[in-house]
């Protein structure tokens, strides 16, 4: 599971004098480059940003690793989850990630985790590679996307088809748009699941759970569900 092109990063040094970045730094006793960008705070200072409409949304990739690591599959090592972002990083999440439930720790560990390259004992890692660079290394059989611009499908057939292939499934982790050319050449099929825009944190769970029922899980995995 990749979520791609995600709005996570550190505030950009050219508004790193921004007074929304600056008064926010010192609020918390961090440097700038310590912080995530948050359209919330920072917004004045990301409307002067390149492709400002897609960054800044540093909640989109929280939701989504909560989301998918308390889910059977994660827990079970059936799925490894990647979180790419708009300046081509990539981010591993090992087996047996446990995300922050407070969005303040969050905040600060994915800070730590840009300035240190990894955290947690290698529980989040950046790794020394591009989008590109990953999907090669996986060695999927199939990479399939989802967008409003692709081919409208049922996910559950979508799911199926690839069932007795080892797929890359690539969600888009920012809050408008579309997929750039970079990520699209690296698909081998772009599906729409729904005809409204959906959050991506709502596709990755439609799409975890229909992964699930394909590979028999959920039913016996403890938990209050």
């Amino acid at each position: 599971m990749i979520l791609a092109e995600s709005s996570l990063e550190t505030i950009p040094e050219e508004v790193a004098g921004h007074r929304s970045v600056v008064s926010d730094a010192r609020r918390r006793g961090l440097r700038p480059g310590e912080i995530l960008l948050d359209r919330s705070v920072h917004h004045s200072a990301i409307l002067g940003l390149k492709d400002g409409g897609r960054r800044g949304r540093p909640d989109i990739v929280y939701h989504v690793l909560l989301d998918v690591a308390s889910t059977p599959l994660f827990r079970a090592g059936l799925v490894d989850l990647y979180v790419h972002t708009l300046d081509d990083a990539v981010i591993s999440a090992a087996r047996g990630l446990r995300p922050p439930r407070s969005y303040a720790r969050y905040e600060r560990l994915m800070g730590q985790l840009f300035v240190k390259g990894e955290v947690g004992e290698g529980l989040l890692k950046v790794m020394p590679f591009g989008l590109k660079g990953l999907v090669g290394r996986l060695g999927a059989d199939r990479v399939v996307g989802f967008s409003r611009e692709g081919r409208r499908s049922e996910l559950e057939e979508v799911v199926k088809g690839v069932a007795d292939k080892k797929s890359v499934f690539v969600v888009g982790g920012f809050p408008r748009g579309g997929f750039s050319k970079y990520v699209l050449d690296l698909m081998d099929g772009l599906f729409s699941i729904s005809d409204a825009g959906l959050d991506a944190s709502t596709v990755v769970n439609r799409l975890m759970y229909d992964i699930e029922r394909a590979a028999g899980l959920g039913r016996d995995s403890g938990g209050s569900g």
